[in-house]
């Protein structure tokens, strides 16, 4: 990938690397996210209104057999 290091200071940008996945891991991510049949919402131990922000980061951080803990910040 190229890039103008000028665009990002004109835009106020920032760019950020990772050397943790691969192009692969990426590519099944997103594969995963817009497939019809992905297991996410199995994952989701539990949903949070926003005005319980605080209970449900006590939950994630306590909860051993919350897999997922979600906030829900739009209802």
């Amino acid at each position: 990938m190229t890039y103008k290091p000028q665009f990002l200071a004109m835009n106020e940008l920032s760019f950020l690397g990772s050397a943790i996945y691969t192009a692969a891991d990426i590519k099944k991510a997103i594969h995963n996210i817009t497939n019809l049949d992905n297991h996410f919402p199995e994952i989701v131990s539990v949903h949070y209104p926003l005005e319980q922000t605080q209970a449900a980061f006590e939950r994630a951080n306590t909860d051993k057999e919350a897999v997922k803990v979600v906030i829900d910040v739009n209802d």
